[in-house]
């Protein structure tokens, strides 16, 4: 899994994201800095990637998304919120920049600018049994029907958004051993991802729905953003490509012992950031390398990710890890 984050720095064309003048289509100036996760482990280091790949229908120069500003008004909240059965009033939180309605069990959060939303149905969320008996938690096909008929009751479902596949939500209690023992699953939860060209976009670009007992939509994490078409840019070749792969200046998640990777497919897709529209305006292309590696004798498959616009991205420094927010899903509250 890869985790926490290393800044990659560019001298940006504008210092404020809402400046139209960051570039023209006419005149491309350097995008800002891409924010990309490093392994949560140790890598390997002083690696040499063996191209085993076809590159003759990589493109020259692909298109750079904008993101679209969402601003909700209190009466958007509200209608959200009526529609979801919570008929709280709407408060505003400006550290967040968010707008939240709290009702009982429900809670609803949407943060403007990026229009991420999270809804929480707590009545019974982490729990393994309601009122004395186990929870009835769908098969897979069936959540995924949940969660795709619920997200479109609510218009939260883009066109461009694909089931990737589906996962337990597990308790093991701490008298069972985990690597026996399954527990109890508590929900499912059904993963969306949004594709561009045919490809799954990476980074936070998600839509997550988690589904309970008899179906029961328990939580909706909406994390992407919008975009619109932008402008065209250059990218680098895939041999400066791989070069800054070797050289730290991409990721890849070949583990510290790990040797020989072979690079068997290579794509350029986007990688959407965590950050704000401010930090990150765009949605920029990554080169997307997949192979295998040789470790403790065994072949293991790898991902490398390096930012594919050429503007001379220089590794800075890790990024700190962000502060702990309040969560109404930890809290109860």
């Amino acid at each position: 899994m890869i985790g926490t984050g290393i800044y990659y720095h560019q001298v940006p064309a504008a210092t404020n994201a809402k400046e139209e003048a960051v570039t023209q289509n006419n005149s491309l100036g350097q995008i800002p800095s891409l924010v990309l996760p490093t392994p949560g482990q140790a890598g390997a280091v002083e690696l040499n990637f063996k191209m085993n790949a076809p590159v003759n229908r990589l493109p020259n120069q692909v298109p750079v998304y904008k993101f679209k500003y969402v601003n909700y008004t209190n009466e958007e909240v509200r209608e959200l919120a009526n529609k979801l059965g919570i008929l709280g009033s709407v408060k505003s939180n400006s550290q967040m920049n968010a707008l939240a309605v709290e009702d009982g069990y429900k809670y609803l959060e949407v943060q403007n600018g990026t229009g991420k939303i999270l809804y929480i149905n707590r009545e019974h969320y982490n729990l393994k049994e309601i009122n004395g008996r186990p929870k009835n938690i769908p098969t897979d096909s069936e959540a995924i029907q949940y969660a795709t008929e619920f997200l479109k009751k609510m218009n939260w479902l883009p066109s461009n958004f694909k089931v990737a596949g589906v996962t337990e939500n597990r308790e093991i209690p701490g008298n069972l051993n985990p690597e026996t023992d399954k527990g109890y699953v508590l929900s499912k939860s059904v993963h969306f991802y949004q594709y561009i060209d045919n490809k799954p976009l990476l980074g936070v670009s998600r839509i997550v729905v988690e589904v309970g007992d008899n179906g029961k939509i328990e939580v909706v994490r909406k994390n992407h953003k919008e975009h619109v078409n932008f402008a065209d840019y250059p990218i680098k070749s895939v041999n400066v490509a791989i070069d800054e792969l070797k050289n730290n200046k991409g990721i890849h998640n070949v583990v510290e012992g790990g040797h020989d990777p072979v690079i068997d497919d290579v794509t350029v897709s986007y990688w959407e950031d965590a950050g704000t529209i401010e930090e990150q305006p765009y949605l920029q292309p990554v080169y997307v390398f997949k192979g295998n590696y040789t470790l403790n004798g065994k072949q293991v498959p790898f991902l490398g990710v390096v930012p594919a616009v050429e503007n001379n991205f220089v590794l800075q420094k890790p990024m700190e890890q962000p502060a702990q927010q309040h969560h109404p899903e930890k809290n109860g509250k």
